[in-house]
C-alpha cells in the first residue's frame, strides 16, 4: 500500500520556549556584526498565520515589517 503523507491543521505551541537557533552575520569593512535571528508566527485576522524571520540589533533604533507581510494580515502602519 502506498504512503500517505499527514498535513498538519495547525502548527502546535511549544511547551517550553526554544532557543535561538540561528544567527545572520553582517560584513562591514574588517567587522563582522553577528545579530540574533527568531523564527515566530504573526497572526491575523481570520484566524491567518504566516511564519516571519525577526533580527534583532543592539543599535537599531526602528524595527519594520515588510509589505508582504502587512499586506497578508491587513495591517496599518503608524
Amino acid at each position: 500500500a502506498p504512503l500517505q503523507k499527514k498535513v498538519a491543521d495547525r502548527p502546535v505551541k511549544a511547551e517550553e520556549p526554544r532557543p535561538v537557533r540561528a544567527n545572520l552575520a553582517s560584513l562591514f569593512g574588517s567587522f563582522v556584526k553577528l545579530m540574533q535571528t527568531v523564527k515566530p508566527i504573526a497572526h491575523g485576522e481570520q484566524r491567518r498565520n504566516m511564519s516571519v524571520n525577526c533580527l534583532f540589533g543592539l543599535e537599531a533604533e526602528g524595527s519594520f515589517i515588510l509589505q508582504n507581510v502587512a499586506d497578508r494580515h491587513r495591517l496599518r502602519g503608524e
